[in-house]
């Protein structure tokens, strides 16, 4: 009969009204073992959403080393050490064989290291024979084997008969007397009491990742979402609590989240990837949230010439690199007040700020303030956009424009025997501005200049004549006085303007 331990005050990252079952099926149940010197062994199974466990079925004997065989369908254990005689003599005690198994005192001779197993299929304990002691243990589904870690050495264990061969030592580790070893993101990890590794796959050669600042890590596993989670047993001055906090990690960065806290002592984890449960449809909880973008001026006022100056940053740090694309959206002030082209910034792993400065340019023209937009937006391992005004100040003076009168004028025909020469005639001077070969165009004088259109006859400027009349736009000129106006013929039209400044 089975045995549940239900989490009336579990702690989870996320409420149970966000993490609901979904209809879809995903492939992976959490198990998990306990360890002790003679202890009885209990082999739990956690819900999929770490809300409560079950006392699954007794072990053939307690262990810290927990793997789930893929092709057997087996979950595979070794025996935590188990004491026949003690470095302290208890023989006055007339303890009991039960009595012994839970001795505080260090063993002198032990039973033998053993392999056993829990078919899922029958639900059923085997012990299979000697094997190597390690303190972790996974199926290594490529090659058929387990692999297990003592505090120093990497083993190869035959699952069928327990035989074992040593791959490789492991050096010194840190926090190496506890943890577990599991494959994540097709890489052999190892996770120690304080440290996570990874262990090269050819050469066994070692390569430290990341602290994860927790200690008393015992197991480790991939969840059915890719998670790699872990264990740690939880311990004060009145022994084992009996209690342990479930985590989930990023080896690479060795941030953690906390998930629960379960009522049972675990030793390691594996995952029964044959089980089909209920996928989540939220994530557990978030070691490594993805940075958000933000922007700031160190100067963003300046005057034309000078250089504008921002930071942009990220609210938290990243394990990764980070891109950033920051742009000038134009404004008032459009390109032609600024040199900047629109860039890819990297923050590289740890990094949170950087800063980007944008040249103005100078120039001889008067204008008032011009304003345009400096953004930044997430590109890869970011999320968000964010804005800031940035402002470049006039240093010009102020140009005070010139009131003009504008003549524009276009020749229409000529019928005379003179070859007659149009235009104006200012300050007693005549000014040429048409001929018969002439088309069209324009002459400018300041709004204040008296003028008077004239002809000059057969183009001799000492003979002018200003005689002619007006029918719209047109002027219509007499040079011999016999009345048909019709000796030169012009389109005038005038129109006000300012000169001076641009």
């Amino acid at each position: 009969m089975y045995r549940f331990f239900t989490l009336s005050s579990l702690a989870i990252a996320i409420s149970t009204a966000s993490l609901s079952l979904s209809a879809n099926e995903c492939k992976g149940e959490l198990y998990g073992i306990n360890a002790g010197r003679g202890e009885t062994g209990i082999l739990f199974k956690l819900n999929e959403q770490l809300q409560s466990v079950e006392a699954d079925s007794v072990a053939k004997f307690s262990s810290a080393a927990l793997a789930y065989d893929t092709q057997q369908n087996r979950i595979y254990y070794v025996s935590a050490p188990r004491a026949l005689d003690y470095k302290v003599d208890i023989s006055h005690l007339n303890l009991s064989s039960s009595e012994k198994k839970h001795l505080p005192i260090s063993g002198s001779r032990f039973k033998y290291t053993k392999l056993a197993f829990y078919d899922v299929n029958t639900q059923s304990h085997t012990e299979i024979g000697r094997t190597k002691g390690v303190i972790s243990l996974v199926f290594d589904e490529t090659n058929n084997r387990l692999i297990g870690s003592t505090f120093s050495e990497l083993y190869e264990i035959n699952p069928q008969t327990g035989e074992y061969t040593k791959l490789a030592d492991l050096g010194t580790l840190s926090g190496k007397y506890r943890g577990d070893l599991a494959f994540y993101e097709n890489e052999l990890v190892l996770v120690t009491s304080t440290t996570s590794y990874k262990i090269n796959k050819s050469d066994y050669s070692v390569e430290k990742l990341a602290k994860h600042n927790l200690t008393a890590v015992t197991g480790a596993t991939v969840d059915q979402a890719g998670n790699l989670i872990i264990s740690r047993t939880k311990i004060n001055d009145l022994g084992h609590t009996n209690k342990s906090d479930i985590y989930k990690l990023n080896p690479y960065s060795g941030n953690t989240c906390f998930i629960s806290e379960v009522p049972v002592r675990l030793n390691d984890l594996t995952t029964n990837t044959s089980i089909s449960t209920a996928c989540y449809t939220a994530p557990l909880c978030e070691t490594d949230p993805l940075p958000s973008v933000s922007i700031s001026a160190i100067e963003d006022t300046v005057t034309e010439g000078q250089t504008l100056s921002f930071t942009v940053s990220l609210s938290n740090s990243y394990y990764q690199n980070v891109e950033v694309e920051v742009s000038a959206i134009e404004g008032t002030a459009t390109s032609a007040d600024y040199n900047f082209a629109t860039q890819l910034i990297t923050f590289t792993a740890g990094e949170t700020d950087s800063t980007i400065e944008i040249p103005t340019i100078d120039n001889a023209e008067f204008s008032e303030t011009k304003s345009f937009t400096i953004q930044a937006t997430a590109n890869s391992n970011s999320t968000g956009n964010a804005n800031a005004p940035a402002m470049i100040l006039n240093d010009d003076a102020e140009c005070t424009p010139t009131p003009y009168t504008k003549i524009n004028y276009q020749f229409v025909s000529e019928s005379a025997g003179y070859n007659n020469d149009w235009g104006l005639k200012v300050n007693n001077q005549f000014i040429k501005l048409l001929d018969e070969y002439g088309g069209s165009g324009s002459y400018q004088l300041p709004a204040s200049t008296q003028f008077d259109y004239a002809l000059a006859l057969n183009g001799n400027a000492s003979k002018l004549t200003n005689n002619f009349r007006w029918h719209g736009q047109k002027q219509y000129w007499e040079d011999q006085n016999d009345g048909d106006y019709n000796d030169f013929v012009v389109t005038v039209w005038t129109e006000q303007i300012q000169v001076g400044c641009n």
